[in-house]
């Protein structure tokens, strides 16, 4: 499926990018005004309301998101070359963002929240759908794997290690963590075949 690239925006680029590095919370309409080099009565006439400019700013990002996640699966025919690829932008996405951000957006704004878990429903979900049927007919994955669940299974595996208290970053890399729950994932799925592609992979790099 090829996902037509969003239009460059420069405030809800910039908008982002702080809310990104700082949370919400932490960003003022000032901060937003200042970082754009524009003046907060275009923002309000842009975006409305400070929920507003949010809802536009996550969704302006998860448009990109998925923009550069659709453009990995085109670009790598295999499916482990895939997931490889597509778990490696999710970390550099993570490594630029701050861990109140995702708290900031379930507490304060619901609307964007319930849009992002709708993203996560219909979006990354259905990729990695589509990732499992395509690795199971080329004999990649094993057959019996049941699609529907494995699909959450590893959503949630996502949720999983981006918990702090689960995992407090004091103490794991997210790094780390990504490259384990990957192996194990891809080990649970894949036939000898996908395994031995996986350690091709693994001893080239």
């Amino acid at each position: 499926m090829n996902i037509p690239k969003q239009e460059p925006n420069h405030l809800l680029e910039k908008t982002v990018s702080l809310f990104l590095r700082y949370g919400v919370r932490s960003v003022s309409m000032d901060d937003v005004a200042r970082e754009a080099g524009v003046s907060k009565k275009t923002i309000y006439q842009h975006h409305g309301d400070r929920n507003g400019l949010v809802m536009d700013a996550v969704r302006y990002h998860l448009s990109n998101m998925e923009y550069s996640c659709s453009s990995i699966y085109n670009e790598y025919e295999n499916p482990i070359e895939q997931l490889l690829n597509v778990s490696r932008y999710f970390h550099d996405q993570h490594r630029q963002t701050s861990p109140n951000l995702f708290y900031d957006l379930k507490k304060y704004f619901p609307e964007t929240w319930a849009m992002i878990q709708n993203y996560r429903e219909n979006t990354m979900i259905d990729q990695v759908r589509r990732n499992l049927e395509k690795g199971i007919q080329l004999g990649y994955y094993r057959p019996e794997v049941q699609v529907s669940i494995i699909s959450r299974v590893y959503s949630g595996i996502i949720d999983m290690i981006m918990d702090d208290v689960l995992f407090p970053k004091t103490e794991y890399s997210f790094k780390d963590l990504r490259r384990e729950v990957l192996i194990y994932h891809i080990h649970g799925i894949c036939t000898p075949k996908g395994i031995n592609h996986l350690n091709e992979i693994i001893n080239q790099s």
